[in-house]
């Protein structure tokens, strides 16, 4: 590719706590390909694009961009881009809130001097219909980890839901989006990923990941830690620190040591079945015969309440972007009530 490639955009989708910061480094390191930090444009606006009445009416498209760049803007990984609301307005390919997604992404690439952009935002796998529609020959890289790892991760950072119970349910959920992808009409454009494999076998395994994105490896990729993205990454937060580490080799099956047997039962009972189909094996051979009922489950939201703020405090005092996750937080949460209907005039914004 010899010039910006704005055809075959890549995404990182999944489960959060699964790798995917480490998978964005890792790509975000090789010469043609820029990933940044996801303001999770399409996750945080998408209950909101209805609110904006006929994106086709100039001043309600000017609104969505508008606060779309006001998002960016308090985003709690900062980006070092100037992005021009008039550029992005006439640049995008389609009037509507992934067209944004879109155009604000090719901005990122145009100033990053590289040829080709991916998108680290998990969340994406809830949005495949519309990302094919307009990039038939997009990549998907489906991250998957054992689950309960990814509760004995999701306990400590606060971008997570933190009881096993709630992180093993959105994980099912997740999880059977990416095996419907794999399994559906773009399954050429899909890659499965096991987290295990990655930090096993990192040569390998991105080299592969370079032969299905159509790119040369190059060996800067595992040196990724070396990068000042991954420096100036482990320093934002407490989620993050193990980005500025290099490949931990040691990092699976923790929740052997880090979860109860209770906690370890109840992810089974709750992601078995889809643990089972993307090849990982229940400790619990009785993972199937029990169910998790109401008092079980109004109780495991009582100790997901009692975690968050254990890990909230400790954001509060040991996180530099934690003003910035309040200040999205408190944006979001304005935006919900000045957008709460779609307009009724379209008298003109002053620029």
């Amino acid at each position: 590719m010899d010039e910006l490639d704005n055809s075959h955009p890549i995404f990182i989708v999944g489960t959060e706590r699964s790798g995917s910061n480490l998978l964005r480094l890792i790509l975000n390191t090789h010469s043609h390909i820029t990933v940044p930090h996801p303001p999770h444009i399409m996750h945080f606006m998408g209950s909101l694009e209805g609110r904006y009445g006929d994106l086709n009416e100039q001043d309600n498209f000017y609104r969505l961009v508008a606060d779309v760049l006001g998002l960016i803007d308090i985003h709690i990984y900062p980006w070092d881009v100037k992005l021009d609301i008039d550029q992005l307005i006439s640049q995008a390919p389609s009037r509507d809130l992934f067209g944004v997604f879109v155009t604000v992404y090719n901005a990122y690439l145009k100033a990053s001097n590289k040829k080709r952009w991916a998108c680290k935002s998990t969340f994406m796998v809830e949005h495949a219909d519309a990302i094919f529609r307009l990039f038939p020959h997009a990549k998907l890289l489906w991250l998957v980890r054992d689950p309960r790892d990814v509760a004995v991760s999701s306990m400590h950072s606060v971008f997570n839901p933190f009881h096993p119970y709630h992180t093993a349910r959105l994980w099912h959920e997740q999880q059977q989006k990416g095996l419907a992808l794999a399994n559906g009409p773009y399954a050429e454009n899909v890659l499965q990923l096991h987290y295990e494999y990655l930090i096993a076998q990192p040569e390998v395994t991105v080299k592969k990941i370079c032969a299905f994105i159509d790119e040369s490896f190059e060996s800067t990729m595992l040196a990724f830690a070396e990068t000042p993205e991954a420096k100036l990454s482990g320093t934002l937060s407490e989620s993050w620190k193990n980005t500025a580490k290099p490949i931990m080799s040691n990092n699976a099956g923790k929740y052997k040591k880090r979860l109860s047997s209770i906690q370890i039962k109840t992810v089974e009972r709750a992601a078995g079945k889809t643990m089972v189909n993307l090849g990982y094996t229940p400790d619990n051979t009785d993972w199937q015969s029990h169910t998790i009922g109401p008092v079980s489950r109004a109780l495991f939201g009582v100790q997901d309440t009692l975690l968050n703020i254990q890990v909230q405090i400790k954001s509060l005092l040991n996180d530099k972007n934690f003003g910035r996750r309040i200040a999205r937080r408190l944006y979001l949460t304005k935006l919900s009530w000045v957008r709460r209907s779609p307009p009724t005039t379209h008298k003109h914004l002053s620029k």
